[in-house]
């Protein structure tokens, strides 16, 4: 069902024994896990990785012999200092490593669960205090802007746009492109287009299946002196909305609530990061990095 969202190794039979006891040789298979971080790609040694029940300690090449009842996906919970702590299913034998999601100084907790989690309509200044939300983002690798007519005809509105989808496909560094099209080039479509019932400031509207973005609006106001959609600040930041990013609590960063006139119009390194993260999750990805089981 769509809804609508406002956002503000090689298996080997070998016998041993575990927590219920020794299992037969033909019922325990061996299989390599690899964990890395998930913003270098480096292995990550000393990581404590659960599966069924058993503990196991990553070496410095980040590998995991993981001995199972079954060679079939599991279940695995990975735990290691400056990471957030990772759930999600073991990879097949010969599938990507398990990515682990670094934190490091500014970049912590509280900043990738308010980025990502909470609600971008009720965060401000400060944490916002609603419940977590599910991790939401776009799958398809093409979006297209689809601005209205009337939109097209306004030059620097049309400039500002096309500035825009160039500093959102630089943060998202090719894992999404973003164009700019009279017509829809894309599975994922936003239209653009201005509302003289918003005040003031723009505002995104995402269509789901799920938590997965599958298209959706973009409305800007058009009143007064002042046109936000004239300023790639403020369409760079509702184009991070279309990917699935939602409200920054630091005011230097592209995502803060609201744009300032020494605003960047880049999104910053701990964004660009982010986003890079976002990327690696399954939707419906749970703080703090719980993937979905089912």
């Amino acid at each position: 069902m769509k809804k609508q969202l406002l956002v503000l190794g090689v298996a080997l039979a070998l016998s041993c024994g575990g927590d219920s006891g020794p299992l037969s040789a033909s019922a325990v298979f061996v299989r390599t896990l690899r964990v890395v971080s998930g913003d270098t790609g480096e292995p990550v040694g000393g990581a404590q990785v659960v599966l069924d029940g058993r503990a196991y300690t990553s070496t410095a090449a980040g590998e995991v012999a993981l001995e199972t009842e079954a060679p079939a996906a599991r279940s695995v919970r990975v735990d290691t200092a400056g990471y957030l702590l990772r759930e999600t299913i073991a990879p097949r034998a010969g599938a990507d490593a398990i990515t682990l999601w670094p934190l490091r100084g500014r970049y912590s907790e509280d900043y990738v669960r308010t980025l990502l989690y909470k609600p971008s309509d009720t965060t401000r200044r400060e944490p916002s205090p609603m419940p977590d939300q599910p991790l939401m983002r776009v799958t398809s690798p093409w979006v297209s802007i689809v601005p209205t007519l009337e939109m097209r005809g306004d030059l620097e509105a049309m400039e500002a746009m096309r500035r825009a989808v160039a500093v959102i496909n630089e943060a998202t560094a090719g894992r999404v492109v973003f164009s700019l099209d009279d017509k829809p080039s894309a599975p994922v479509v936003f239209r653009l287009l201005f509302d003289e019932n918003v005040r003031d400031g723009a505002f995104t509207y995402r269509t789901l299946q799920g938590s997965t973005i599958v298209g959706g609006r973009i409305v800007f106001s058009n009143r007064g002196s002042f046109r936000p959609a004239r300023d790639v600040r403020y369409v760079a930041h509702e184009l991070g909305h279309v990917l699935g990013l939602q409200h920054s609590i630091v005011a230097t960063d592209m995502m803060y609530y609201t744009a300032h006139i020494t605003s960047p119009e880049v999104f910053t390194a701990d964004e660009r990061l982010t986003i890079k993260l976002l990327l690696q999750r399954t939707p419906g990805n749970r703080f703090p990095d719980r993937d979905p089981q089912g």
